[in-house]
């Protein structure tokens, strides 16, 4: 079984590496995970960044050469995320001071994580650093957060539909997911089938920012297609494979579907 990802980062901490990359676009989630494994160590987690500095003393702000200074002054253990260093990482006082306090870290049983979307180390740190990423959040994540901000314990229907607006966020982060279902639940007048179609219509933007990916939309459906009946019944009913009851039975959802006859 694949560790998750707060097993993936201790392990990283607990076999003494110094140095970690956290790639992620979230840098909430990416400090709560980074809270956990601190606990799990009995070690401190301590943000930095460039505005605000190290944690509340706001010390080492400005730039990452003035953070790692004020990091060597700290001799507990802990773990120190710096939430802007990927910005600086061409910087080669800051390169030259992180190298340096690499033993001292060591020492003091403390590790510096470096989270941002997308962190290239320059050659001489590069075989230094362990690396983890923080994936895109899965259905069961969305889902909890979901119904954290909308109660649809009351209602069967709308359960289904906030179903398929889970479905439709599937590809946003978790603060992207929320805040295009809050929008679209205004847009729509409430939570309804014209919600889903705003909740995808709103990662079709996202999407766009994203020069690798492109969206197909379509306007056609099952009833556009004539004849084949039984197939229309049974995929009627296999929507509910997608849902939150399925979820709790385990079913794994359908991947695909396979026509086979005739041709002609």
């Amino acid at each position: 079984m694949k560790p998750s990802l707060v097993e993936e980062i201790s392990s990283l901490v607990g076999s003494g590496w110094r140095l970690i990359v956290f790639e992620s676009f979230e840098e909430d989630r990416a400090l709560r995970i980074l809270e956990r494994v601190a606990g799990q160590h009995d070690r401190m987690l301590l943000p930095w960044s460039v505005a605000a500095g190290l944690g509340e003393s706001g010390k080492g702000s400005g730039s990452l050469e003035e953070g790692l200074r004020a990091l060597e002054e700290i001799e507990e253990p802990g773990i120190f995320a710096l939430l802007d260093a990927h910005l600086e990482t061409g910087n080669a006082n800051a390169v030259r001071r992180l190298r340096d306090m690499l033993p001292v870290l060591s020492q003091r049983k403390q590790c510096v994580v470096l989270i941002g979307p997308v962190v290239d180390l320059p050659l001489e740190l590069s075989r230094e650093a362990g690396r983890a990423a923080l994936p895109l959040p899965r259905a069961e994540e969305l889902s909890t957060l979901f119904r954290r901000a909308v109660d649809v314990s009351k209602n069967p229907q709308s359960a289904e539909i906030l179903d398929a607006c889970v479905r439709g966020a599937l590809g946003l982060t978790a603060a992207e997911s929320l805040r295009v279902l809050r929008r679209s639940i205004v847009l729509a007048g409430g939570l309804n089938e014209a919600t889903v179609n705003r909740v995808v219509g709103e990662k079709r933007q996202a999407l766009q920012r994203t020069p690798a990916l492109s969206f197909q939309d379509s306007a056609q459906d099952l009833r556009s297609v004539g004849g084949l009946d039984e197939l229309k019944r049974w995929l009627r009913e296999r929507q509910k494979a997608f849902g939150e009851e399925a979820r709790k039975f385990k079913l794994p959802p359908p991947r695909g579907l396979l026509l086979l006859g005739v041709q002609g």
